[in-house]
């Protein structure tokens, strides 16, 4: 088998991550003629068995950032994690801080920088591209310590007060020295529902990758998101998935807040 430490790290936080970001970033974003800055934030709660025998519990903030003007958007996102398992086999911990909570391991760190942009090149059609960017230059438990680029396209179009929204890409991951990935493509379509008002939003959405590891189920899951808006500054969003396969965890709770600067 793969190393231990990498082979978590793709379990872990190769799918959830993107998934999470491109969702809600499709879903709910639109691109505006005027400047715009704003931050967000997301906690989230994550579980699954993956490929071992007992469950694996992660608890995730992400802080991130985006600025948007014209056609043009860019997004910032870094995670922070706690996980929490009873897994036997050596942890090798880079970057993270671990200790034993009675007959579970609990081990805290960052992970990743991901940034992802888009551009409106024509009504409706956007091209998009994603580059992530490692915090251990060794590798770590939530880091492969390599970066990961791609490339892509978006369709959203409304139909009344409905959005249909649609992505595809291709990644290239970069390979830690003990495990090789394959370089996945992946794709996502997904419905909103807009109140008439605009101030709220509830989107349905799946995203699939084709396969990372060889011997292993890529990571597939089926979400579902509210939106609210609360003032013209403050939003707040709840998102719930369920993963299908040996990498993408079984149940993710999420909740999330936008605040718009300028």
């Amino acid at each position: 088998m793969a190393n231990y430490k990498y082979l978590k790290t793709t379990v872990f936080y190769r799918g959830p991550v993107p998934l999470i970001v491109l969702s809600l970033v499709l879903a709910f974003s639109s691109l505006s003629a005027r400047e715009k800055w704003s931050v967000n934030t997301t906690l989230s709660y994550g579980t699954g068995k993956y490929i071992y025998e007992s469950p694996v519990q992660n608890y995730t903030l992400y802080l991130g950032g985006q600025y948007s003007r014209d056609a043009f958007s860019v997004s910032v996102t870094l995670p922070f994690v706690l996980q929490r398992d009873n897994l036997d086999g050596p942890l090798e911990v880079g970057s993270g801080a671990s200790q034993m909570d009675k007959d579970h391991s609990v081990t805290g760190g960052a992970s990743d920088v991901y940034l992802y942009s888009e551009y409106n090149v024509y009504p409706s059609f956007y091209v998009t591209g994603q580059f992530k960017i490692p915090t251990s230059v060794d590798g770590s438990l939530f880091s492969t310590g390599e970066f990961d680029y791609g490339l892509g396209f978006a369709f959203r179009r409304m139909f009344g007060t409905f959005k249909l929204f649609v992505d595809a890409g291709y990644l290239v991951l970069g390979d830690p020295s003990q495990i090789t990935y394959k370089d996945p493509f992946v794709y996502g379509v997904g419905l909103a529902k807009h109140a008439q008002n605009g101030k709220s939003s509830v989107s349905f959405y799946y995203q699939e990758y084709s396969q990372i590891i060889s011997g292993l189920d890529p990571p597939r899951q089926v979400s579902v998101a509210y939106y609210r808006l609360f003032t013209k500054i403050l939003g707040i969003s709840f998102y719930g998935s369920k993963g299908f396969g040996e990498t993408s965890p079984e149940y993710t709770l999420s909740v999330g807040m936008d605040v718009v600067l300028r």
